[in-house]
């Protein structure tokens, strides 16, 4: 049974959140250039315990490349591949620069920069970075993507970036994905109303489609908004035995810049079976209406809500709170309406 780690929004009254810790290493300040060929810098390792210092390319073109003659640098060395070496198309080839057997050996430092250059000098392709990192920095996707910090260090192989369903563009859970993660320490950019990370892929799924990404591992985190227990994640969690962490101390800064209508939850054990009792963050879903509304309106849109929520909220996300008086009038420093309040003390005492 595969474990995957869980990322959960909360956009309805006393939701969870759970993040993936493999994924809050900060990408690299880097630069980088439009190659001008199919052959591209697709990694870089320059701080990994088990491998030696590498680039690795990549022949994002339709015909082998002969790299006889052509050279690899870093801010200071220059190293020529070897005659008759050749990168077939769609091919991924790692050489290392610190192999103690080569006459031009140099090592990646921690500041530093890698190129590619024809036989006549001509520069192909170039990525710099600040900071080590102990997987490697990496195209996401390959070959066509920007640089970042990988999940591990790949080479002669596809990167390993980190993908993520964060909920349908425009959404709240796509709103407040974007949030976590740049306070995770992750640059959060916008491309066409996507949230987008240079170490994460974004799709911009739903709950249902997130869920069948999550199973069948095309996606490796999911952000969701939903009752405690979401019916659809616990399915799921039936399949995959899934995780969800602590995500509470995000809590001070979201509450900073966001406002106060950031709390902090927990989620029962076992809500999810063999999960953990985890605190994590919510945020009440507000219906707000004019002041000089009707009491009796405000009365009968409680009962309805409270008496037919089962009616009113997808089954794939409804959960025990939406009936729970505290999160009910959880409103914040938003006062509640008359009618509410009588109909609350009707309800409930």
């Amino acid at each position: 049974m595969r474990t995957s780690n869980l990322w959960r929004t909360t956009l309805l009254s006393g939701l969870a959140l759970g993040l993936a810790a493999s994924a809050l290493a900060a990408p690299a300040a880097a630069t980088t250039i439009t190659p001008n060929t199919p052959l591209v810098i697709n990694e870089v390792i320059q701080n990994n315990d088990q491998i030696d210092d590498a680039i690795e390319l990549f022949n994002t073109g339709s015909d082998p490349i002969d790299l006889s003659g052509w050279a690899l640098s870093d801010d200071k060395n220059t190293m020529t591949i070897a005659d008759g070496t050749v990168i077939d198309a769609g091919q991924y080839l790692a050489i290392t620069t610190d192999d103690d057997t080569l006459p031009d050996k140099f090592g990646l430092g921690k500041n530093d920069e890698a190129n590619i250059h024809t036989p006549d000098g001509v520069l192909v392709d170039h990525f710099a970075w600040e900071g080590h990192q102990p997987t490697s920095y990496g195209r996401c996707p390959d070959g066509t993507g920007d640089f970042g910090v990988t999940v591990e260090a790949t080479p002669g192989a596809a990167n390993a970036c980190t993908a993520s369903s964060v909920g349908n563009v425009g959404s709240g859970t796509a709103l407040m994905s974007s949030r976590l993660l740049r306070l995770a320490g992750l640059d959060v950019a916008t491309e066409n109303g996507l949230p987008s990370v240079s170490s994460v892929t974004m799709k911009p799924l739903g709950l249902n489609d997130g869920i069948i990404a999550l199973t069948e591992g095309s996606v490796d985190v999911l952000f969701w908004s939903g009752g405690v227990p979401t019916a659809a994640i616990a399915q799921a969690n039936e399949i995959t035995q899934l995780n969800m962490l602590d995500l509470s101390g995000f809590l001070p800064e979201l509450r900073q810049e966001y406002g106060i209508v950031y709390d902090s939850v927990l989620v029962p054990a076992n809500s999810y079976a063999g999960i953990d009792a985890t605190r994590t963050i919510g945020v009440p879903n507000l219906l707000l209406c004019r002041t000089d509304l009707a009491e009796s309106i405000v009365e009968h849109t409680v009962n309805l809500l409270v008496e037919h929520a089962d009616e009113l909220v997808p089954h794939s996300s409804a959960g025990v709170q939406f009936l729970s008086p505290e999160m009910l009038i959880n409103t914040a420093d938003i006062p509640l309406h008359p009618g509410v309040v009588k109909a609350y003390r009707k309800l409930h005492g």
